[in-house]
């Protein structure tokens, strides 16, 4: 078994230097967190899914620094190319011996339950929890994020696009309003 947090370390060196503002996996990693202290997850489990969320786009690495930081939407082919950074990052951690969660997440964080994410076009149960907990929070983040073809958007804005992506069955419903609920609780615990 890898030493996960050595991994995910130079995973982030290697990220914050090719984009120092961006900081998405260790966001992503504390929503996951966050959702999965809420759940009915074993000690392992929330472990497993913290080191998941940390190393979910391990795959980028692998794409041009000209795809990722275009300060455009991609083109239908640009977007083909930023679409194996899933089965990359897989190939990178499997030789690792990685647990079956981190595999999972890393593999299917962009997958939908209506069948219309990628890489395997899963539907409904077929998206494990795990992935779901990561798909939520990892929108949620992007929403949130500045891009460098866009603005960050606000909370509000982002829970609103996050009900409507659950409305048309592609994110968990019950996962978004539990990490809404749970974003606000902590909103007004720091403003306490």
């Amino acid at each position: 078994m890898p030493n996960y947090e050595d991994v995910i370390a130079v995973t982030q060196v290697m990220t914050d230097r090719r984009d120092p503002y961006d900081h998405h996996s260790q966001r992503t990693t504390k929503y996951v967190e966050l959702l999965a202290a809420k759940m009915d997850f074993n000690e392992h489990q929330i472990k497993m899914m913290s080191y998941g969320a940390g190393l979910h786009d391990i795959g980028k690495i692998l794409i041009s620094n000209e795809v990722l930081n275009l300060p455009r939407k991609f083109t239908k082919s640009e977007r083909a190319i930023m679409q194996i950074h899933p089965v990359e990052g897989m190939k990178i951690l499997l030789p690792l011996n990685c647990d079956p969660i981190v595999i999972d997440m890393t593999l299917h964080h962009h997958e939908r339950l209506d069948g219309s994410g990628y890489p395997d076009r899963l539907h409904g149960d077929q998206v494990t929890i795990y992935a779901r907990v990561l798909a939520v929070s990892d929108v949620y983040d992007a929403l949130t994020s500045r891009r460098s073809y866009r603005e960050a958007k606000s909370k509000e804005q982002a829970f609103a696009i996050l009900y409507d992506e659950a409305n048309k069955g592609k994110l968990d419903v019950a996962l978004v309003k539990l990490f809404e609920e749970l974003m606000s609780t902590e909103a007004a615990g720091t403003n306490s």
